[in-house]
């Protein structure tokens, strides 16, 4: 019985602090009809950069979250999840399913993105996170700080994306690269930030059926994991395959895109979000299964399975 109380009064303990320290913690499979509790969704069919558009409505209509359309261009969408923050400077991860799917004959554009946003610049400037909207095509549905005028534009807004993108290299050949960018001027991060979503002879992005995303941050050895794992290998003789890319805060140089510092900046909260953009060329952008979870929960969770560990050799 006293072990028993024990155990109680831990897991008392243990709560209470969660509810001080835990944070942000996410858990969103996206199967609608609804929008899901804590979530901001700003949806829009425009016309260019710089027009509104119209709200579009059947974005969870299918059972997932379809950001963009595979039979139109020009659209936006925006998730920010306003119920809670996190700090930028601890240990956090996030992982989803996703599906880029084009039409036959169609070039894919523009990409998808998991994105972060200091809340203190939303704070000073009197900016309702609820209303955070993000711009079309190259902006991926994101917020940004780079062109005034464009949709989605706050100045001097601080953040960073993590995008699957489509990107045209110098023959004009359609390519598909995972980004780290910075939203304050949409600066694009060193190449060793950059995973080619086609290596091997596979397509991690496009009309491959659904494939994984993991993100991780160690805020100990201030470490980035990008870990991408194809779920459908479509009669690939390969079959399944994984690609990751590791780089640290200290290699992050902003210096060639103008910043002296070429520093990363950490935040002690930012809002999560997800978006997807497209305009003239176009894809279909889907997102499901969705978990964010900051270091202290999963603490926590091993120490419960220790604290429980001990109480049955005690029992035994």
């Amino acid at each position: 019985m006293k072990t028993a109380l024990r155990i109680l009064f831990v897991l008392t303990v243990i709560c209470t602090f969660s509810q001080l320290s835990l944070g942000l913690s996410i858990n969103e499979t996206w199967s609608g009809p609804a929008d899901p509790t804590g979530w901001s969704i700003h949806s829009y069919q425009g016309t260019g950069f710089t027009t509104t558009g119209t709200a579009r409505t059947n974005y969870l209509s299918n059972g997932y979250f379809q950001l963009t359309e595979s039979s139109v261009g020009w659209e936006r969408t925006t998730a920010l999840y306003t119920a809670d923050t996190f700090s930028t400077s601890e240990s956090f991860s996030f992982q989803a399913d996703y599906r880029v799917q084009t039409q036959s004959g169609r070039r894919g554009a523009d990409g998808l993105s998991f994105f972060w946003v200091d809340k203190s610049y939303l704070d000073s400037n009197s900016i309702d996170p609820a209303n955070l909207e993000g711009g079309y095509g190259k902006w991926q549905g994101a917020p940004h700080g780079a062109t005034s005028g464009d949709i989605g534009y706050y100045d001097g807004i601080r953040g960073y994306s993590f995008e699957l993108d489509h990107e045209k290299d110098s023959k004009d050949e359609q390519l598909e690269y995972t980004h780290f960018i910075r939203i304050t001027d949409w600066s694009h991060l060193a190449t060793n930030t950059q995973l080619d979503l086609k290596s091997n002879n596979d397509d991690f992005y496009e009309n491959n059926g659904w494939q994984r995303a993991y993100f991780s941050f160690d805020g100990d050895t201030e470490t980035f994991s990008y870990y991408l794992e194809d779920l459908d290998d479509n009669g690939d003789p390969n079959g399944i395959k994984t690609e990751i890319v590791t780089f640290t805060i200290d290699s992050l140089d902003f210096s060639g895109e103008g910043d002296p510092s070429g520093a990363y900046e950490t935040f002690s909260e930012a809002y999560f979000g997800i978006a997807a953009g497209t305009g003239t060329d176009y894809a279909e952008h889907d997102i499901r299964n969705l978990t964010f979870v900051p270091e202290p929960a999963t603490l926590i969770v091993l120490g419960l399975g220790g604290l429980f560990a001990v109480n049955r050799r005690k029992q035994n």
